[in-house]
């Protein structure tokens, strides 16, 4: 009898120790991804996915140094503590239709517009954007590979389907 409890006990612990293999596995994604966004950031996106967005670096986007593709984070203007610094890094478009990517050197108010000076490489020197043009601020830029891919996704996946105002409205 004392040999059935053995196995019993053995079997449990293979169970559990199965569950917790399953557990990480299911959850380092999310880990990774709060590591690579900030907590703070994290937790917003599934508050407010209207607010974020990802953009994946091609030849539309101008004004960007890096060599391979990246992806942007970006916070839309639609978020409710958006607000743009110098030194702000922001994707903008163009009166042509061109999506650019410049860092701001100087915000000016006047009035009630305020102009957003970002750098011309092409011309050497610094034009003025409008709030009524800039898609949103670059949050963070990460590198292009098969994990962090897959990682985006499954943010992205997340935080339009698993959020709890999600699921409400389904009601």
């Amino acid at each position: 009898m004392t040999w059935m409890l053995w196995i019993t006990e053995k079997e449990n612990a293979k169970k559990i120790i199965q569950f917790l293999i399953f557990t990480l596995i299911v959850s380092l994604p999310f880990v990774n991804m709060t590591y690579t966004l900030g907590l703070e950031t994290f937790l917003d996106s599934f508050e407010k996915p209207e607010a974020y967005l990802c953009l994946k670096n091609s030849d539309k986007i101008t004004g960007i140094e890096a060599s391979d593709e990246i992806f942007f984070i970006i916070q839309r203007k639609n978020h409710p503590d958006f607000n743009i610094q110098e030194s702000d890094t922001v994707i903008y478009c163009k009166i042509n239709g061109d999506i650019y990517c410049s860092k701001i050197f100087d915000v000016k108010g006047v009035g009630i517009y305020t102009r957003y000076y970002v750098e011309d490489k092409i011309k050497n020197e610094n034009k003025p954007i409008f709030k009524n043009q800039i898609i949103g601020k670059v949050i963070k830029q990460i590198d292009k590979n098969i994990w962090n891919q897959l990682l985006i996704k499954l943010w992205e996946l997340s935080i339009h389907n698993l959020n709890i105002r999600g699921l409400t409205r389904s009601f």
